[in-house]
């Protein structure tokens, strides 16, 4: 079982790896230069990822194609990469290295699959979708937020110094 989990988990590293080589090495780093908005940056690659991500809603037995292809959903879905995405675009920003986001990035594609695996295999029902997600997009919006609060406030506190 630990050998499918690092397998797995190798293979979502390559795989964020080229999402993250795209959304923060070429798209994060361009909008940077005409963008000063955090947020704003994080929300427009947020959205960019999320319709991306749209095909796969189609594809049967994927985490996706589980949660069910209706407007709610898609919504949710966005939402939830729009969280993600702060964090990200903040990991990014710190260092400049696409490292910590693809490393991120694993991690949160492993644990969707491995709930996709436990979730039953006929789609949820649209709620049941809805609530899952906006719960992820919920957590990924306070420890964000957390984040780059905490950050900011180390940062004054060593500028103080």
């Amino acid at each position: 079982m630990l050998f499918v989990l690092l397998s797995t988990f190798v293979m979502w590293i390559i795989m964020s790896l080229g999402e993250e080589i795209g959304w923060r090495g070429y798209l994060l780093k361009n909008l940077k230069s005409k963008i000063s908005n955090f947020y704003i940056r994080a929300i427009i690659v947020g959205i960019i990822w999320s319709v991306w991500h749209i095909p796969t809603y189609v594809v049967a037995g994927s985490a996706l194609w589980k949660d069910g292809f209706t407007f709610p959903t898609i919504c949710a879905y966005t939402l939830y990469i729009c969280a993600m995405s702060i964090m990200f675009t903040w990991l990014f920003e710190k260092d400049n290295s696409i490292w910590p986001v693809t490393i991120a990035h694993a991690t949160n594609n492993l644990v969707y699959s491995v709930l996709s695996i436990l979730m039953p295999s006929p789609p949820l029902s649209t709620f049941d979708a809805v609530i899952r997600l906006t719960l992820g997009a919920a957590g990924y919006f306070i420890v964000a937020i957390g984040v780059i609060w905490f950050d900011k406030a180390r940062e004054r506190h060593l500028s103080n110094s």
